[in-house]
């Protein structure tokens, strides 16, 4: 049996031994059903049986430094794809279950006053409340436990009218997307023959005046010779199939810079996203 290995919260999950840890220190390891961060006063997560006689994990929420951290979350990532329960609990190690319900009523508490304090994101405490509500009703019922913890009347009717307005928010915001798409193919029916065709989600160009300066379909106008500057640097990807995304460098069109050219000859330059037959074409017209 290998002690010292590199998966050792792989091991723990699976149960595939009774004790290992990390090479060198050592900081992660385990012993029987419990993983343990350095030493025994940190246990992170335990595996336990519930009152029903199924396998089920205790995963601590206390608070701890930046390493013990990343093997918390090393040991809940190692849960995933286990077909078993999680349970968040203060203490993983509590001898009765009636402690660990004790604590996460305690933190249903503290949750609580943060909603009633809350003069903004509401809607985020509250759903902070109803996971502290499902995760001890859950613990509850698999330990076998008479308590349930349930929202206050007068949050109910908090959350409820919340809900209500997000409903309303989604709604108005799928009528400005309807509207703003109704807007940019009105823009788009405004330069027919400039293009032979054209895709709703993409911008698009065309030439001003003596050909000194490019319109954008959101009204942006930029003096010709940046566009030129910035087509040629294009257009060198494309012959070579290369991508390209900005890491500093300043590839200047205008007020904005080009930003990224993708695999499939996207560029993007600023809030604009133009295809590769639009680049093309505009290219062919400053030839």
């Amino acid at each position: 049996m290998k002690i010292v290995r590199n998966d050792v919260a792989h091991v723990w999950a699976h149960k595939l031994q009774n004790t290992a840890r990390t090479p060198g220190r050592g900081s992660l390891w385990f012993e029987g059903d419990t993983i343990y961060s350095y030493g025994r006063h940190f246990p992170i997560a335990r595996h336990v049986v519930t009152k029903q006689g199924n396998a089920a994990v205790l995963f601590t929420t206390r608070t701890c430094s930046n390493t013990t951290s990343r093997h918390c979350g090393d040991v809940r990532g190692s849960l995933r794809g286990l077909d078993i329960p999680v349970f968040n609990v203060h203490d993983v190690l509590a001898i009765g279950p009636q402690d660990n319900f004790d604590s996460l009523e305690a933190g249903f508490k503290r949750v609580l006053e943060l909603v009633a304090r809350a003069r903004s994101r509401k809607d985020r405490y509250l759903a902070d409340a109803q996971a502290e509500i499902n995760n001890a009703n859950s613990y509850a019922e698999a330990f076998g436990l008479r308590r349930r913890l349930k929202m206050p009347g007068d949050l109910r009717k908090i959350k409820e009218a919340l809900d209500r307005e997000l409903v309303r928010a989604k709604k108005d915001r799928k009528l400005r997307d309807e509207r703003d798409r109704a807007e940019k193919s009105r823009k788009l029916s405004d330069w027919a023959g400039t293009f032979m065709a054209w895709r709703r989600d993409f911008d698009y160009c065309r030439l001003k005046g003596d050909k000194s300066l490019v319109e954008t379909t959101r009204q942006v106008v930029v003096e010709t010779r940046f566009v030129k500057r910035a087509l040629r640097t294009v257009l060198r990807l494309y012959s070579t199939g290369a991508t390209y995304k900005r890491n500093g460098e300043r590839i200047p069109v205008g007020q904005y810079v080009l930003d990224s050219v993708d695999q499939d000859g996207t560029v993007k330059v600023g809030c604009h996203v133009f295809d590769k037959p639009e680049v093309l074409r505009l290219a062919k017209l400053l030839a």
